[in-house]
């Protein structure tokens, strides 16, 4: 999958991804994604337009209240992100 969105029922736990090309995110940069106010490179804001970096911090907090977890991974310029959540 180069670029896009999944999600499939592996037995108990619902998985989704969403994978997109992009620059590589430093590894050391990946544990703390889902971390809030969390960014990167403060030059990845948009001009104009306030980002806060609560997007992945609450992405993470409903999966935990799910029983579930978030994962990231990065290299060869394809970064995929996703989370699972216990399926009822």
């Amino acid at each position: 999958m180069k670029q896009g969105i999944a999600a499939a029922v592996l037995a108990t736990l619902l998985f989704a991804l969403a994978a997109g090309c992009a620059s590589t995110i430093e590894p050391s940069h990946l544990p703390r994604l889902f971390d809030r106010f969390f960014r990167a490179e403060s030059s990845r804001s948009s001009e104009g337009q306030a980002h806060h970096g609560l997007g992945l911090s609450i992405v993470a907090a409903i999966a935990r209240m799910h029983s579930g977890r978030t994962f990231a991974q990065s290299d060869g310029g394809i970064t995929r992100l996703g989370f699972t959540v216990a399926a009822h």
